[in-house]
């Protein structure tokens, strides 16, 4: 008998937003699907629960509203690839969102 686990925070919402026009999801969506899911399974892995690689929050820790992301330590458009082992961490949102300015030129 298999358990299934329930999905990330924001899951549902992640994927709807990659369907194109005819509600087929496009190969860089599928790819970034995918990487979602090993880095948030690689977390969970590890810490036998997901928790942001920063500030080490949990689940339990979070606002209601917040939820984890799966980001990329070096971002695509800086040269990052798609693999969830070597470029992914799962970050809480307030972590996400000062990480993303970092990235930003000038930040």
């Amino acid at each position: 008998m298999s358990i299934r686990l329930p999905k990330p925070p924001g899951y549902t919402t992640f994927k709807a937003k990659t369907k194109g026009p005819r509600g087929i999801q496009s190969e860089e969506a599928r790819n970034q699907s995918k990487f979602r899911r090993e880095v948030f399974a690689l977390n969970k892995q590890h810490y036998g629960e997901i928790r942001c690689e920063r500030c080490r929050r949990r689940q339990r820790d979070l606002m209601p509203d917040e939820t984890f992301v799966a980001d990329h330590i070096i971002p695509l458009a800086l040269g990052g690839d798609n693999n969830a082992k070597l470029n992914g961490q799962v970050l809480c949102g307030i972590c996400e969102k000062i990480k993303t300015k970092m990235d930003r030129p000038g930040g």
